[in-house]
């Protein structure tokens, strides 16, 4: 083999070794927990969050002043974070896990279970 088909062989495994071993470590990322709907500055991680955002495990949500971040499950369930507060949410398919780190929030549960 040549040295620039050997390079080619070599940079595709290496690609296809990352590409797994990124999806490997996210696999709750595939499906959204939910969605968020923004008023005012709402980030996700640190990013600006428009309203439509997906929301997933891992994910930290942050208000900003004067603002609100009404986060609607697959479940059905909505919460509503207050002006200056912070989310943090865990866990899967099936079950979600609200972390309140600061601020206020409110729950609604229109899940018919």
């Amino acid at each position: 083999m040549s040295g620039p088909r050997i390079f080619g062989l070599v940079a595709a495994i290496l690609l296809l070794a990352s590409v797994n071993t990124l999806a490997a470590g996210r696999q709750d990322r595939l499906r959204p927990l939910g969605f968020v709907a923004a008023k005012g500055e709402v980030w996700i991680d640190k990013q600006p969050a428009p309203s439509g955002t997906a929301l997933f495990a891992g994910d930290v949500i942050t208000t900003g002043s004067a603002s609100v971040a009404v986060m609607n499950f697959q479940s059905g369930t909505a919460a509503t974070l207050s002006a200056n507060g912070e989310v943090a949410l865990s866990g899967g398919t099936g079950s979600t896990a609200i972390n309140l780190r600061k601020g206020a929030m409110a729950i609604r549960n229109d899940s018919p279970e």
